[in-house]
């Protein structure tokens, strides 16, 4: 290169170094505080602030700060300035003292309309005194996630929310049992239709009892994971339906209902169940389970893929006959609750792999048996761990429940 030119080229070089520089240093320290919130949607903010009542003024911030971004339970896109989180849940839960304080009340304003980008509502565990859903939630196109769980309101679950095509986790779960303000109920379920992305649906203590087709419904869902429909009065299961669409479930609970019949058998084919709570329902039969409970064979034929279980709980209903055999080969298991049915005879053998292992099971005298077994760092169980249970007479007595190797001693007695 010309000497006379080499200057040019070093200046360019060096402007060039600079520049880019200067970019980078700029995008990198783009930051949440660059980027004030949009009027529109601050001033729809405020509008909804007014027409909540805030006992514990967990909302100052809103009044004291201009930027809505930086308010209390608000999340917001960092480079555009759009509201996308609304994060208003009760610090405090149900039980905590002091947790009427904390939660929010009053209505719900419909300027929330205005949050064109809101992918995230969380009202959950507040206290609004009954009333319904408002049915312009529904217009909320671009949500994903809609929690009212526990949050104080009442009467039908509008129709509506089946526009929320987006949807992935809707919890509308009914405050304290439906004790204080009436279950919340639905005529139909039709509106799930829409739903077809949900994964997580937790309709507790909605009542269900005027919609017989829930399953129906409910089946045409095949994206669910979890399904929570504890104490929605529902006292049919179709228990001879054979299999469901929703077959990548890992968590359903039908707990507390009025379900008379055998267990069903479309529950069997839920292969990637972690969690079965089938609690506090009039389930009949012999758990071992021939042709009587509506199996074609014996019982640990239709439970035998259900290796991932790791909580099951079939307290409190009526199932009755001799412990099956099939919990030996469950090895995942957490968590056994039998208690309360009318099973009798010798325990079988338990051969765990988990880091916690707890048993409820009544004895014939109903005296309670709690076992916890710490496991620790055993790996290789079916050497060094075997509990085994054997109800005797009136009484309930514990074998092998031991650390590091086999045990005769008795844990328990009659």
């Amino acid at each position: 290169m010309n000497r006379s030119m080499q200057p040019v080229a070093i200046l360019f070089f060096l402007l060039v170094f600079l520049t880019i520089t200067s970019i980078h240093f700029s995008f990198c320290n783009a930051n949440h505080d660059v980027v004030m919130c949009m009027e529109s949607e601050r001033q729809a903010l405020s509008a909804f602030k007014q027409d909540l009542v805030d006992p514990s003024n967990r909302l100052y911030s809103w009044e004291v700060e201009d930027d809505c971004c930086k308010w209390e339970g608000v999340v917001c896109n960092n480079l555009t300035g759009h509201v996308l989180e609304l994060h208003l849940q009760n610090p405090n839960t149900l039980f905590d003292f002091g947790s009427e304080v904390t939660a929010l009340r009053g209505e719900i304003n419909a300027s929330l309309l205005n949050l064109k980008h809101l992918k995230y509502l969380d009202l959950s565990l507040n206290d609004f005194g009954g009333i319904p859903i408002p049915s312009f939630i529904g217009s909320l196109a671009s949500l994903r996630c809609l929690n009212l769980s526990a949050a104080g309101f009442g009467g039908s679950i509008p129709h509506q929310l089946g526009n929320l095509s987006s949807l992935r986790f809707l919890s509308l779960k009914s405050s304290s049992f439906g004790l204080v303000f009436g279950l919340m109920d639905v005529d139909k379920l039709q509106w799930l239709l829409g739903l077809s992305h949900l994964e997580h649906l937790d309709l507790s203590y909605v009542s269900l009892f005027k919609e017989p087709n829930w399953l129906q419904v409910i089946n045409e869902l095949p994206s669910l994971v979890e399904l929570h429909l504890s104490g929605c009065q529902l006292d049919y299961a179709s228990p001879h339906l054979l299999d469901v669409n929703f077959t990548s479930l890992v968590v359903l609970d039908l707990s507390l209902n009025y379900l008379y019949s055998v267990i069903p058998r479309w529950i069997f084919s839920l292969s990637s169940l972690v969690s079965l709570d089938l609690r506090m329902n009039f389930f009949v039969g012999r758990l071992e389970g021939f042709r009587e409970n509506g199996f074609e064979g014996p019982f640990p034929k239709v439970f035998q893929n259900m290796t991932s279980l790791e909580f099951l709980d079939l307290s409190n209903n009526e199932l009755e006959g001799p412990f099956p055999k099939v919990f030996q080969n469950m090895t995942s298991l957490e968590f056994l609750d039998l208690s309360n049915n009318e099973l009798e005879g010798p325990f079988p053998v338990l051969q765990v792999k988990s880091n916690l292992l707890e048993f409820w099971v009544w004895a014939a005298s109903m005296q309670l048996l709690i076992c916890f077994v710490l496991l620790g760092k055993i790996v290789d169980l079916s050497i060094y761990w075997v509990a085994e249970m054997v109800v005797a007479g009136d009484g309930l007595l514990v074998y092998g429940c031991c650390l590091g190797s086999p045990s005769s001693d008795v844990y328990g007695s009659s």
